[in-house]
């Protein structure tokens, strides 16, 4: 996917949450050629951040441009976290994660 305004947004959220102590990944998914092979990374579909915090907390993030929903992939992604109980998040905006915080409190 291209990064287009997700790129500046991800980041938003990532300064942000590392501002609020907690432990954030960013998570690449497809794969990569390099010299001699190729590197798989994530599986498609795995949501853009993962987010730890205290007591167990665990949360994946989907970053999107703003309006845009995510794949049908990145959904079923996500339902099967949820399964799992972690939580999840689809996020266009700063405000969406600020507003997330401040209700799991």
């Amino acid at each position: 996917m291209a990064e287009g305004l997700e790129g500046p947004i991800k980041k938003q959220i990532m300064d942000y949450l590392r501002l609020l102590g907690y432990k954030v990944h960013r998570m690449n998914s497809g794969g990569k050629k390099v010299p001699g092979g190729y590197i798989h990374l994530c599986k498609s579909g795995t949501p853009d951040l993962l987010v730890f915090g205290k007591h167990k907390f665990i949360l994946w993030i989907e970053c999107k441009r703003p309006g845009e929903k995510p794949t049908e992939g990145q959904e079923s992604e996500m339902f099967l976290y949820r399964a799992m109980g972690h939580e999840t998040l689809v996020a266009d905006n700063l405000d969406t994660v600020i507003e997330y915080f401040n209700n799991v409190g």
